[in-house]
């Protein structure tokens, strides 16, 4: 990959990533009034760790996997790291709207 070509992609990536994070803190926040205002956590696994630790517990489990999702992505050559973290920033902030 050239330089130019290279740096570019690194913008790109940083961009998407920004992305996600900022999707993902959406999420968080429109799950906790959804939540609070009788809506059901639609992951079992999430919908559990809820029940039992609150909202704290289901903030530290979404930010948990962000963080692995983000260390995957920095793994990947950047090409698909763009494209997979565009696909995971179009399906949270599907769930910001849902969650409105």
């Amino acid at each position: 990959m050239l330089k130019l070509e290279r740096a570019t992609a690194e913008r790109t990536f940083h961009v998407v990533v920004t992305a996600y994070v900022l999707c993902s803190i959406a999420d968080c926040l429109t799950t906790a009034v959804a939540l609070v205002g009788g809506a059901r956590e639609a992951n079992p696994f999430a919908a559990r760790l809820y029940a039992e630790y609150g909202i704290g517990g289901l903030f530290v489990f979404k930010a948990a996997i962000v963080g692995l999702i983000l260390i995957g992505l920095r793994h990947l050559p950047r090409r698909a790291a763009v494209w997979a973290g565009a696909v995971f920033t179009a399906v949270t902030a599907i769930a910001v709207v849902v969650n409105l």
